[in-house]
């Protein structure tokens, strides 16, 4: 069994600090909210490693480097509305939620939704809901968010999305289908004008299934 103490101190000296993750914010979040909560019990022994840890196959939890410099990316503030694109394991929703007004997370897979209800329950998260919908055919959003998050590879028809953003607001999305896919950070400057910056490119799965399944191999 691990020590999640010296687990999370190592983690941040190891791969956080020296890859820079400089916000006090986010790094107080990820070490507030544990990991392996939402993670697999075989993967627990490697809950604050540098991997991506799959959850059921065709998702996977980012590794805490990649988590990190979303939620630095993102640039939060305790006044956002954000929209979380895939909710996946739940822990990127726990970890956004805890600095802002409200989240509104989404995804296909009703099994997730609920099991990450569950978590965020127990850890008394009172300021996000959830909508068990496919993105790809209900944009039908009628409410506008100073945040939009999408932690996986996905296609120009979801960056329809950005007009659900209040002017100077940020979508921060992956683009690309693997092996590399880009992060992009869209910023709303206008109604019709956006200002996009690529700080790097990484591995992440597609938004749908296409077929490819990422295994963790050691």
């Amino acid at each position: 069994m691990i020590n999640r103490h010296e687990a999370s101190l190592n983690m941040l000296e190891g791969q956080l600090k020296p890859n820079g993750i400089t916000c006090t914010k986010v790094i107080q979040t990820v070490l507030e909210i544990d990991r392996s909560l939402f993670i697999p019990e075989k993967y627990h022994n490697i809950a604050f490693s540098d991997v991506d840890i799959p959850l059921y196959d065709t998702y996977s939890i980012p590794k805490p480097l990649l988590a990190s410099k979303l939620l630095q990316e993102m640039d939060l503030k305790k006044s956002d509305k954000v929209l979380e694109v895939g909710t996946g394991s739940g822990y990127l929703t726990a970890c956004i939620a805890k600095n802002v007004k409200e989240v509104v997370t989404i995804d296909i897979n009703e099994g997730l939704i609920n099991k990450a209800k569950s978590l965020h329950a127990n850890l008394s998260f009172h300021n996000i809901s959830y909508k068990c919908v496919d993105v790809f055919s209900s944009l039908d959003f009628i409410e506008k968010f100073d945040k939009i998050l999408i932690d996986a590879s996905c296609n120009d028809k979801v960056l329809k999305l950005k007009e659900l953003l209040n002017i100077n607001g940020l979508m921060v999305y992956f683009y690309g289908l693997p092996p590399i896919s880009n992060l992009i950070v869209s910023k709303k400057v206008s109604e019709n004008q956006f200002i996009d910056s690529n700080p790097f490119e990484c591995f992440r799965e597609p938004l749908t299934d296409n077929g490819y399944v990422k295994k963790l191999d050691f």
